[in-house]
């Protein structure tokens, strides 16, 4: 209705009195429509509220399966699915089976570039695993276990399918893990693995049973529980030193002797392998009609059992998550050892498990105080060859994702000119070690090192460890020192691992620890951790070789490298025992000197794994084997030209100086005659 000024009074008021009240009806409306938006938006936010703490709860349950990255950045651990009962001690002969024949549906259509997402939502069913043809359940995950067609093929796959015919398998880096590997076979439909594989087993020595709201309610007494361990008045090593051990776990002190000899803590007593000359000759002959001695081997009157379980049951399957129990299953399946048992890990009950390398449900809190442990008291070195590039980018990519920052420390390349020379400078290596005599020692048959081409990468190697080393000891402010190789993949969870097996593993008397320690000998002292012992079956002339392998991820404490290099170095470098070249292999020899700890490779994933870049050491002994003066042939010990250039033979274990330690049968024995010389057993000969 218009109004104008000829309207009379009366309407133009009415129309005034209409207008007005439509007005306030809008406004009331819009009022009420404001506040019911406003009531709408705070539910929402109640709601999302209580969906995300019911998200962290759920998260912190592990009842959410995550992206691996994502485990990574978020600190957040996944549920586990436990495996069937011995699954990962599955002998060759065990199979498993199933009544179905197709793939889970819920899986049937994935595709490789969501690999890794599919992998961490795998079912949380278990595989019925047994021992005969059958079984009563069908699974809906399974992962490949040891000795199965599959499990052949993935570990094919990551050790050299990628490197020989990286195009079959884009979706496969070097930095891949077994399961992820099996996941892209799987989609393939290839070398019968026609199930997905299960999450990574529960870690069951590790319970994280913290829920969120005793994470909260709790966190004044955490804190002072935690960080009791942790240095807040000093970061570097002067002071008080922080928890860098658990002194609950030095149980020595408080044992009588008799206690601590039977327990091993104090010696490597009784750990012969004491076997009939009988059944050692059985297993000599074992290893002859598999081509691994030949005959002239047998004066050396080592023992052959022992022997022939270290090379077809660890050597020979050194990439595998296996225990010593399955090795000698392996073993005698070759005919190569005794039947009898021998436990090269004593105790092996407490450590030489494969499922306590599982993963662990870490609490938020533990990441948090892990990290600000780790941050304060951990120096990181990653040794490499300065042209290594592609390990070096492989390292930076993988370390960065853990957060874990690091420094490069350049390798001892003993191809250039002048290598030697610089490292005994430097000293790196004693300037009175003789590399032409322990080269040809090493070339000695009863050595056996002369198919391995020359020694010139591994004392590169050595060096290039004592290098990193001394770079901790001299530049590291902290209280340890951590040194990787540059070909290795820490675990997702590496700095909460490392955290909990110093700070409640570890006895306070350690010195080195080796982080992947394969065919480990000593002792289980803790889950995750055995005491190394000299290996007393194998001569020292040997330097106890063929158990301890593994410097991969070394851990020392800052203060007592020096100590160690003390006792280590004069061993490393003797020409006599060119075996004790290998720095891992020398440092397990003066074990009963020092105090050095190794984790069993056994548990699986462990705290990293070594990826498919090859060996920079053996490259290097190849190259430099053709340019070597003295042939790489294996000949006889006493037709060998030995460093010195009289006629005179010697056999035994010392010389004194010109002459020979006469009828000391513990030190050697000596003749003028080479055929007497052949009858030295378990000794050597040379021309002095």
């Amino acid at each position: 209705m218009m109004v104008s000024a000829a309207t009379p009074r009366y309407e133009r008021l009415g129309v005034l009195r209409y207008t007005s009240g439509s007005r306030a009806l809008g406004m009331v409306q819009r009022r009420a429509r404001d506040v019911a938006v406003r009531k709408m938006l705070l539910l929402l936010a109640v709601l999302s509220f209580i969906g995300a703490i019911a998200l962290l709860v759920l998260l912190q349950n592990g009842h959410l399966p995550i992206n691996r990255q994502a485990a990574a950045k978020t600190e957040v651990s996944r549920e586990l699915v436990l495996p069937a009962p011995n699954e990962s001690e599955l002998s060759l002969n065990d199979t498993l089976t199933s009544t179905a024949s197709t793939p889970p549906a819920n899986v049937s259509s994935v595709t490789t570039p969501g690999i890794a997402t599919m992998l961490m939502a795998a079912p949380a069913s278990n595989t019925t695993v047994t021992t005969t043809a059958t079984s009563t359940t069908s699974p809906s995950c399974s992962t490949a276990t040891f000795g199965t067609q599959c499990y052949k093929r993935v570990m094919w796959v990551m050790r050299y399918g990628i490197v020989q015919h990286p195009e079959w398998y884009p979706n496969v880096t070097v930095l891949s893990s077994f399961e992820e590997t099996q996941w892209i076979l799987y989609d393939k439909a290839e070398s019968n693995c026609t199930w997905p594989p299960c999450q990574v087993p529960l870690d069951p020595s590790v319970a994280r049973e913290k829920k969120l709201s005793s994470m909260i309610s709790d966190r004044p007494q955490n804190d002072t529980m935690f960080l009791e361990q942790v240095s807040t008045s000093k970061s570097g090593r002067e002071g008080v030193e922080p928890s860098v051990c658990n002194p609950a776990m030095d149980i020595s002190q408080h044992l009588s002797p008799a206690a601590a000899e039977l327990l091993g803590t104090n010696s490597s007593l009784n750990r012969t392998w004491q076997l009939a000359q009988s059944d050692m000759d059985i297993c000599f002959e074992s290893l002859l009609a598999e081509e691994f001695v030949s005959e002239r081997d047998r004066k050396y009157a080592r023992n052959w059992c022992w022997v022939g379980f270290k090379e077809f049951g660890c050597h020979r399957h050194f990439y595998d998550h296996i225990t010593w129990a399955t090795m000698h299953e392996l073993a005698l399946s070759k005919s190569v050892t005794s039947n009898l048992s021998f436990h090269p890990l004593r105790r092996p009950e407490v450590c030489d498990q494969t499922v306590l390398g599982g993963r662990v449900l870490w609490t938020w809190y533990d990441w948090g105080v892990a990290r600000q442990w780790f941050e304060r008291q951990v120096k990181v070195y990653v040794l490499s060859l300065h042209t290594s590039r592609q390990r070096r980018a492989m390292m930076s990519k993988r370390l960065g994702e853990l957060q874990i920052p690091f420094e490069f420390v350049d390798g001892v390349d003993m191809r250039l000119p002048g290598a030697l020379a610089a490292a005994q400078a430097e000293g790196l290596i004693p300037e009175g070690f003789n590399f032409t005599q322990a080269q040809e020692e090493a070339y000695r048959a009863r050595q056996n090192m002369g198919t391995a081409g020359s020694i010139a990468g591994t004392v590169g190697c050595a060096s290039g460890h004592f290098r990193a080393q001394h770079r901790g000891f001299l530049e590291n402010p902290k209280w340890l020192t951590l040194i990787f190789e540059d070909d290795i993949s820490p675990e997702d969870d590496f700095i909460p691992r490392l955290w909990h097996l110093v700070t409640q593993e570890l006895p306070c008397d350690w010195q080195a620890v080796s982080l992947n320690s394969r065919c480990p000998f000593g002792l289980c002292i803790s889950p995750h951790l055995s005491r190394v012992q000299p290996d007393v079956n194998e001569p020292q002339w040997r330097c106890r070789h063929g158990v301890n392998y593994g410097f991969q991820g070394m851990l020392y404490r800052t203060n007592e490298i020096e100590n160690l290099q003390r006792d280590w170095k004069p061993v490393v470098f003797n020409e006599l025992h060119p075996h004790c070249l290998d720095v891992d292999v020398a440092l397990a020899s003066i074990s009963d000197q020092v105090q050095f700890y190794a984790v069993p490779a056994s548990q699986n994933p462990g705290f990293l794994h070594e990826v498919s870049e090859g060996s920079s050491r053996v490259d290097i002994n190849f190259d430099k084997m053709d340019t070597t003066s003295t042939s790489t042939l294996l000949v006889s010990d006493a037709d060998t030209p030995g460093p010195f250039t009289s006629s005179v033979f010697y056999c035994g274990l010392e010389r004194d100086g010109d002459s020979c330690l006469m009828d000391d049968r513990s030190k050697g024995w000596c003749s003028h005659s080479p055929t007497n010389c052949e009858k030295c057993h378990g000794s050597w000969c040379f021309h002095a």
